[in-house]
């Protein structure tokens, strides 16, 4: 049985629904509808649908899961998620949304001592948090501050530090590698991956940073904390961070030669990752990012799009239209019959 056909014979049952009579009152035939309850056949459309909810006089709510169980059954359970992923990044999404804390200017020596060792071991969100911050507001006080980080940006976590540590008034470059999900998943409970740490990305954009951004696609560390040993890394010009993927352990160090070779790994990174995404600052920029997106349409192809003017539209008769349209002009025969 299809999602439909099993959430519409839950329906029947508890309303007491006779198939015969909901048959007769959709103008459907009696076999095909028990086709349809049985999960033989799709719905043949809306207002089939419809027309079942009035006649069984459901709520709001019960004529929006079977409206919702019928576009399951005729694009299937992922396709329907991945699209309603889509859609509500597109009209939920908010790029410039304010924090849930107030956003208050972080100082270097605020909350956190090293005091002369060369590293430190880390045990806890608050003080893994707190050696983010602390390498975070310290590069953003300097000259030429250079922020590096191989981390996944699925929560707020990213987005809190980086904006608590944006008003030292000096823009810090942060080249950010993060990961995507190849797989496409979605469902009903869980959030589309992909479109989640975008949402979260593109807050990073409005603060004052210098922020660039590459992704690749792959295995998602968080997804298997228990096998993952230090997936992640933040880096600056003075710190080395390393966290495990649950971001509750971690290892922060200034000795140079630690410093040096993770630098090392994460230009190696960089090197194997594709940009994500990037400001359009300048007309030059613009135009790069323009080019970049024309270059990956394989095909063109002509097309029309017809807007009515109904002072104008009336009055051109298919002999002046014969007439007036060039002769040369690609698909002209189509075009003419959609005029």
């Amino acid at each position: 049985m299809s999602i439909f056909s099993q959430l519409l014979s839950e329906y029947m049952k508890q309303k007491k629904i006779q198939t015969y009579r909901l048959a007769q009152y959709c103008g459907y035939d009696r076999g095909n509808m028990y086709k349809i309850i049985n999960g033989k056949r799709n719905p043949p459309g809306k207002e089939f649908v419809e027309k079942v909810a009035g006649y069984m006089h459901l709520t709001p709510l019960e004529k929006t899961k079977l409206y919702e169980a019928y576009q399951i059954s005729i694009v299937g359970y992922d396709i329907y998620y991945r699209r309603k992923a889509v859609l509500e990044f597109l009209t939920e999404v908010d790029a410039g949304r304010e924090l849930d804390f107030a956003l208050q200017p972080i100082r270097a020596e605020q909350g956190f001592e090293m005091e002369d060792k060369t590293f430190m071991l880390l045990e806890g969100r608050h003080a893994v948090r707190s050696a983010l911050m602390y390498m975070t507001a310290d590069e953003t006080h300097q000259s030429e501050g250079h922020i590096r980080m191989l981390l996944q940006p699925e929560t707020d976590f990213l987005a809190s530090i980086l904006a608590m540590c944006s008003n030292s008034g000096i823009q810090t470059r942060v080249d950010h590698i993060f990961c995507l999900d190849d797989t496409n998943k979605a469902t009903g409970k869980d959030k589309n991956y992909n479109l989640t740490c975008l949402k979260n990305i593109l807050p990073l954009y409005h603060y004052n940073y210098e922020y660039q951004t590459w992704y690749y696609y792959g295995y998602i560390p968080g997804q298997n904390q228990m096998f993952a040993l230090f997936p992640y890394m933040v880096l600056t010009s003075g710190y080395a961070c390393i966290l495990t993927a649950d971001l509750k352990k971690g290892y922060l160090t200034k000795e140079p030669e630690m410093l040096k070779m993770l630098s090392e790994i994460f230009e190696n990174c960089h090197s194997h990752a594709s940009r994500f995404g990037s400001l359009a600052d300048s007309a030059n920029h613009a135009a790069e990012q323009m080019a970049f997106l024309s270059a990956t349409f394989s095909e063109r192809s002509t097309g029309y799009s017809l807007q009515m003017e109904p002072c104008f539209m009336p009055v051109l008769t298919k002999e002046i239209l014969q007439k007036y349209v060039r002769k040369d002009l690609p698909g002209r025969e189509i075009f003419l019959v959609q005029l």
